[in-house]
């Protein structure tokens, strides 16, 4: 029996689902990463485990030509609730009300991550909004399989890996199955996010009852983090400002895996691909209204475009090409360098209390001015004034340099 190296395992724990004599189990690595860990001597060395590895075989999909979408749903409500623009739930809403069920990522109670399944439309707010954090799998492959051959419809949304981890335990497509995927920056160490939550909990003297990682209090664009505690108080920690944000978003604290994901492109295993849509730009006053939230959407199998056509009188979408798509996120064309500083924060993280790493590590982002103002205030009309005045003064500011560097030189 041969598992995957421990710097590529992704966690996604096909093998521990697939193997028959449950002689792997769920165990997590020194950083809090979820690791397959082998019982010996419940071993057959029958291999199941290798097949189903989605790192050690490629994972062939059927594709058709990719299409790529701005896009959000009509409903208001529903979008501000979400992360972007609200089309996972409108996705999720159409298979629950035709008697299928969703499985996705949610909180537990101890505020670790999970993937659940669900098949009520009141539960659909567990599964709604980005968590940047690794989900335990735990055994839903086995469920998923289960649900699919009683013909119900399954909608699992998941990390790449974990898509491909499903279909790595199925060894087979179903009609029934569609998969979401999202374009992943990487997963951050579960250890990093629960020392932040004592953290908290001790700034405000209570215990935490609620996170929300993308709050849109202010704008989607810049979006806010919040916390609510027993005690009735409520944090908004900012994009540039909040401690576990800015350690994400610098990169020391992934998935060794991540570095290295072999899904960062835009070939997707999936059957629909969900994104925040950066950089977006309205081509016309139609395309407009977009800071309560834009999605980008990738449909990348003949399922995928059949359940999004089912659900595009609930949307708002304009079509844009590959090499736009491509271009709103990173990750759709290489995965994030590894830090040369990643050792070495590792070091500090064992040895240093979380004051100590937020000072190092964790320090607020360099804000200009109109980044300032949409993240603190909102993106208003009197905000958006004076940054197009902020904007104005630059450019002629830039060319009165260009106009007298010509001149003198």
């Amino acid at each position: 029996m041969k598992l995957c190296e421990s710097s590529v395992c992704t966690g996604c724990l096909a093998c521990v689902n697939s193997c028959p004599k449950m002689a792997l189990s769920i165990s997590k690595d020194d950083e809090g990463f979820y690791v397959p860990s082998l019982l010996v001597e419940k071993c057959i060395e029958c291999g199941t485990c290798e097949r189903s590895c989605p790192i050690l075989n490629v994972i062939e999909k059927k594709r058709v030509k990719q299409y790529g979408y701005a896009i959000w749903s009509r409903n208001k409500v529903l979008r501000k609730e979400s992360s972007s623009g609200g089309i996972f739930s409108e996705l999720a809403l159409y298979i629950l009300k035709s008697g299928g069920v969703v499985f996705g990522a949610a909180f537990t109670s101890n505020f670790t991550v999970s993937h659940i399944m669900i098949d009520k439309e009141d539960d659909l707010a567990k599964l709604r909004g980005s968590k940047y954090l690794q989900s335990n799998i735990h055994e839903s492959y086995k469920a998923v399989r289960s649900v699919l051959k009683e013909g119900r419809m399954v909608l699992f949304s998941g990390a790449p890996c974990q898509v491909a981890g499903l279909y790595g335990y199925l060894q087979r497509d179903y009609s029934n199955l569609v998969t979401c995927d999202f374009v992943c920056h990487g997963v951050p160490s579960p250890n990093v996010f629960f020392k932040y939550k004592e953290w908290l909990e001790n700034c405000y003297k209570s215990s935490l009852i609620s996170y929300t990682f993308r709050d849109k209090r202010n704008s989607w664009s810049w979006f806010n983090t919040k916390a609510i505690f027993e005690s009735g108080e409520v944090y908004f920690g900012n994009w540039f400002k909040d401690p576990f944000m800015r350690l994400f978003l610098r990169d020391n604290i992934l998935r060794k895996s991540c570095y290295q994901c072999r899904f960062a492109n835009m070939e997707r295993v999936s059957d629909i691909t969900l994104a925040d849509f950066w950089g977006y730009v309205a081509t016309c006053k139609e395309e407009k209204n977009t800071d309560e939230g834009i999605s980008m959407l990738l449909i990348n199998t003949s399922k995928g475009r059949n359940l999004v056509d089912l659900v595009k009188n609930q949307t708002i979408c304009f079509e844009r090409d590959s090499i736009v798509i491509s271009k709103s996120q990173k990750s759709l064309s290489s995965a994030w360098n590894e830090p040369v500083t990643r050792s070495e924060f590792w070091l500090d993280f064992q040895n240093m209390n979380f004051d100590e790493i937020i000072a190092k590590w964790g320090y607020p982002e360099r804000r200009n001015f109109p980044q300032y103002l949409i993240s603190e205030y909102g993106s208003n009309t009197v905000v958006k004034s004076l940054c197009w005045v902020y904007y104005r003064i630059n450019i002629v500011f830039f060319k009165l340099i260009s106009f007298f560097n010509r001149r003198f030189t």
